[in-house]
């Protein structure tokens, strides 16, 4: 099954990004993982920051392994990121529950 290869699907994915060049990409499901060969985000990271992006990648605060995150990449040359604020929204969704 070779379309759901992980270094299949992600040469796919840099190719596409290289040869439209948008000011910004967000990718979700990344996965975080202390097991490194379960762990894209760090080479999304890299990749990214090769192709000029600046990385606005954060692993979710759950204790699942792999956990799945997001990552949000801002053209360098475009954006300058001066300040991330990190919002646990799956929190203050279940709070909100917890209080209702």
């Amino acid at each position: 099954v070779h379309h759901l290869d992980w270094r299949h699907r992600f040469a796919v994915i840099t190719d596409a990004i290289a040869q439209t060049g948008p000011d910004i990409v967000c990718l979700q499901e990344l996965q975080f993982s202390t097991d490194t060969r379960r762990h894209h985000a760090g080479e999304v990271q890299k990749t990214m920051h090769t192709l000029g992006y600046e990385c606005l990648c954060d692993a979710p605060p759950h204790d699942r392994n792999p956990a799945l995150g997001v990552g949000v990449f801002a053209k360098r040359s475009v954006f300058s990121v001066e300040d991330t604020v990190r919002l646990d929204l799956g929190a203050r969704v279940e709070d909100a529950c917890d209080n209702a």
